[in-house]
């Protein structure tokens, strides 16, 4: 049988039963021996645990999907991103590497009429102050033929022995047709011309363009 007390808590009288229900029906009422500080000081302690604890959790979490998709990748395969800006950086070399002088096999397509097409080798002739620019990203060229008709044009078709500047076969460099082209048209390096050849060639583009 419990006995029935009145006791004052936070200034509201209510009869004093077991403990349980006792604390219970008074609202509010701290733990036992703890003032109303200490008590709010103990939950939020309790909800910052909780807290941190998930908070670690997910961390462990994010770290082991990190691990997963590290193994995942090939052993020594670089990251996609590095990929792309190491392809770059080797385009940006490649162009910076064009010199005067230099034959390549070079796209000349779209073309039109009389004007050499097709993939075919070309010289070099622009000036190494714009050919050194990676952003300058034209360059002018002399293209080259095999064709015995296009060796009989004169002066401004330029003989090329075999060999010379990479060519397999004896060549005729067009100083008549002389172009610009996107240095991105330019696909292989064959070789670059003695420098009798290129003054030969450069003879011929004064005879085209009337320079003498």
């Amino acid at each position: 049988m419990c006995h029935v007390v009145e006791v004052e808590t936070h200034g509201t009288t209510v009869e004093e039963l077991p403990s349980p229900v006792a604390r219970a029906r008074v609202r509010g009422a701290p733990a036992r021996g703890l003032t109303g500080a200490q008590a709010s000081h103990r939950r939020r302690a309790r909800g910052n645990r909780a807290l941190a604890a998930g908070a670690e959790a997910n961390g462990r979490s994010r770290g082991h999907r990190r691990l997963c998709r590290a193994a995942r990748r090939e052993p020594g395969r670089p990251r996609p991103r590095f990929r792309e800006r190491r392809a770059r950086g080797l385009a940006r070399q490649e162009a910076a590497a064009v010199r005067r002088g230099e034959v390549y096999w070079a796209d000349l397509a779209p073309r039109s009429g009389a004007e050499q097409a097709g993939r075919r080798p070309v010289i070099v002739v622009s000036h190494d102050g714009f050919n050194e620019v990676p952003a300058w990203r034209s360059v002018i060229v002399v293209p080259v033929s095999t064709s015995e008709a296009q060796a009989r044009r004169g002066p401004t078709a330029v003989l090329l022995t075999s060999g010379a500047g990479g060519l397999r076969t004896q060549s005729v460099a067009l100083c008549h047709q002389v172009t610009t082209l996107d240095r991105a048209k330019l696909t292989e390096r064959l070789g670059v011309l003695p420098g009798a050849l290129l003054s030969d060639v450069e003879t011929g583009l004064r005879a085209a363009l009337d320079l003498e």
